[in-house]
């Protein structure tokens, strides 16, 4: 039985925009890798990292990316650690989040939730708003179609920190000298939502005054890495610039699309 899940928490638009500055900055750079190693434990895919045992990470944009295998399925997990890349995961600004699995080569399928088909935004998202999507490509055209029973999907907003958890048979993922390539892209289904949210994220600023944290009780952040710079478990940050917290408030930067390449690297040892 497919497990199908997305619990979202209602947060103010205009205050996250705020704090996107950083995702418009952001880059391709390399492929960022992700180690996958195998896991006796039953991971349950509930958007809870809970069950997940200590292990490296990938940071990148704000994002944090972590792999699992179990010999049979990968699991996936990606979570949001920084205001802009929060308004990505929970669909605040109405980019489409999608995961695209290559054959080292091209683009094959993806999972997507549909943000942009919800429009501007007026109010939060109540749970189950937002349905993920089989992706797969037939020479220049994308279909969709609802998830196969065989993936499961879940996410939730745990204490404000949105988290997705995927679970992937390994025989539907191609890999390349035993990686895995993974995309992690955001998009605007359409150019007229783009600029609707480039006028309300416009508008959203001049009423803050041109600062980031313009709502009260929130701490002015900085911008997010460049690059697409990452974080291992040990400590060491790949490459990229970094966005510093603190100094001078600007006038935040509308936030582009983000895409994010990564290899995953599945340990098949018992």
């Amino acid at each position: 039985m497919m497990k199908n899940t997305l619990k979202t928490a209602s947060v103010m638009l205009p205050a996250l925009l705020l704090y996107c500055a950083g995702l418009s900055h952001a880059a391709i750079w390399g492929r960022g890798k992700v180690p996958a190693p195998r896991s006796q434990a039953p991971i349950t895919v509930d958007g809870r990292l809970s069950d997940w045992p200590p292990g490296e990470t990938y940071d990148a944009s704000g994002l944090r990316f972590r792999a699992l295998n179990d010999g049979e399925s990968l699991c996936l997990s990606v979570s949001a650690h920084e205001a802009g890349a929060k308004a990505l995961l929970t669909g605040e600004i109405r980019q489409d989040v999608a995961l695209w699995f290559s054959d080292g080569k091209t683009r094959v399928w993806g999972l997507r939730l549909p943000f942009g088909a919800l429009g501007v935004p007026v109010h939060g998202l109540p749970a189950g708003t937002v349905e993920p999507e089989l992706l797969k490509v037939d020479g220049t055209a994308v279909s969709t179609s609802p998830l196969p029973a065989n993936i499961e999907f879940g996410g939730e907003i745990p204490g404000r920190v949105p988290i997705y958890e995927l679970k992937i048979p390994l025989a539907m993922l191609k890999s390349d000298d035993s990686r895995i390539h993974l995309d992690f892209v955001t998009s605007y289904a359409s150019a007229d939502l783009e600029q609707r949210m480039k006028e309300r994220f416009e508008k959203a600023a001049e009423r803050g005054g041109g600062q980031a944290g313009a709502r009260p009780g929130l701490k002015p952040q900085g911008g997010m890495s460049g690059r697409g710079g990452g974080k291992m478990g040990g400590g060491k940050r790949g490459g990229g610039s970094g966005g510093g917290r603190g100094g001078a408030r600007t006038r935040p930067e509308f936030p582009s699309t983000l895409e994010i390449r990564l290899s995953v690297q599945p340990d098949t040892k018992e």
